[in-house]
């Protein structure tokens, strides 16, 4: 498969099919398409008008028992179908992973596999305090009374390693299961080792099984960290289908929603990075980008002031190595007509618009390729990075969704991509990020 720098990353492909999903307690879904002619979906702040409905990816999360690494292992997001691979959502202080209702691991081996992590965790904390920190010790008290003038020496390591053997201690003492609330569903589980923290629950509404990691918030709760964590998001989320749309502040993930928090400091930050097809036109690939920038970022230059983004000079080049490179010279050469740029104003700031379409003999596994970016404001929520990309698909052995169709001509797919960006918005109020 051809690598392309553009808008595809190639994955393996996953195949697991997505369930529709429905609001929960919190019953703040307009259950109508606001424009009336064709709904939208909601992602991240923004609602997008759409063509029909749609597949969302969904995350494929794999829960791995690993005590030599972080325990809970991103797996990233997949579109059924499709090897397409991307990042999944990370609302305020919390990774996010959606499960499928049809996903091979229970929540209930979820959480023996967590369990069984952190019983590990304190285990290898303990063998290191009784083994690795004793013989440690010894080893510097032995070379202060065979060599005095390393006294200072050895004083200032063993003090270093006081300080580490106490925080292994409090480590211990600060990892295993929480307890939750008695309200909380039979599937709810919440853990923490050292500063991090896994928790999560099986949504009796749509039966997707919902993950959060992190840092605790509250570290100064013990083991019960991670039930503080639990019921923080477990309050502010609701399930819901993608043409939901939120009608109070909050980020839309592939399949949830969750309301901001006034009294959370961190509300504001935000970031998705999700595939969706249309179901009537499956060789359309889209996927969104969307976060909010950090407000000690440096802002980016005008969109306007960028050049052609279609011309790929030698000095574009001279800056790239490697990987890059290639697929810098794979794109340019395969391309038989560039679209824009076209400025558009989206969401409250201006946007851009292009599009490559790559000739027959180029080997390229689109036909074409569509990209709208906006640079985003700095610490303002209503203006944040958006990109939208989509791909015409061709048939594959990879693509099980596509089976033999043909996408749209070039035109079409533009008036779809076209009508698509303008229709972007945010979809409710937005709380100011502090």
């Amino acid at each position: 498969m051809q690598l392309k720098a553009f808008v595809i990353t190639s994955a393996v492909l996953l195949g697991v099919m997505p369930v529709e999903s429905h609001a929960t307690k919190l019953k703040i879904f307009s259950g109508k398409n606001e424009r009336g002619v064709q709904p939208s979906i909601c992602l991240g702040l923004l609602a997008i008008q759409v063509p029909g409905a749609v597949i969302m990816g969904e995350s494929t999360k794999k829960v791995l028992a690993n005590p030599g690494g972080a325990g809970f292992q991103r797996m990233g997001t997949q579109l059924p179908g499709y090897p397409l691979s991307t990042h999944g959502a990370r609302v305020a202080v919390w990774n996010l992973e959606e499960l499928g209702a049809n996903h091979k691991q229970s929540v209930a081996e979820i959480k023996s596999e967590g369990e069984e992590f952190v019983q590990r965790s304190r285990t290898l904390d303990y063998e290191w305090l009784e083994h690795d920190y004793k013989d440690t010790v010894k080893f510097l008290q032995d070379r202060e009374k065979k060599n005095p003038a390393a006294a200072g020496y050895v004083q200032s390591n063993l003090a270093m390693w006081g300080r580490r053997a106490a925080e292994v201690r409090s480590s211990i003492a600060a990892t295993g299961t929480a307890t939750l609330p008695p309200a909380a569903p039979p599937t709810g589980f919440a853990y923490r080792w050292g500063n991090n923290f896994a928790a999560g629950f099986q949504d009796p509404k749509d039966k997707r099984i919902r993950i959060i990691t992190g840092a605790v918030s509250r570290p100064e709760l013990g083991v019960q960290a991670a039930a503080h964590e639990w019921q923080s998001f477990h309050g502010r989320f609701s399930s819901r289908r993608p043409e939901e749309l939120p009608r109070q502040a909050g980020v839309c993930t592939a399949f949830g929603f969750v309301a901001d928090d006034p009294q959370d400091p961190t509300k504001g930050d935000y970031s998705l990075d999700i595939p969706f097809v249309v179901k009537a036109q499956p060789n359309l690939v889209f996927e969104l980008e969307t976060w909010m920038l950090p407000a000690e970022s440096k802002p980016r230059p005008d969109i306007r002031d960028g050049g052609d983004p279609n011309v790929l000079t030698a000095e574009d080049l001279s800056r790239s190595s490697g990987v890059g490179f290639l697929s810098g010279i794979i794109n340019m050469a395969g391309i038989s007509h560039s679209y824009g740029p076209i400025y558009v104003n989206v969401a409250g700031q201006v946007g851009r618009i292009i599009g490559r379409r790559y000739a027959k003999d180029s080997g390229m596994d689109v036909t074409y390729e569509f990209e709208f970016m906006a640079h985003g404001v700095p610490g303002q929520r209503d203006k944040p990075y958006i990109k939208l990309t989509m791909a015409g698909v061709l048939p594959g052995k990879y693509r099980t969704a596509i089976g033999n169709k043909q996408p749209p001509k070039f035109k079409e797919a533009e008036e779809v991509f076209r009508k698509m960006v303008s229709s972007m918005r945010l979809h409710s109020a937005v709380s100011a990020a502090h």
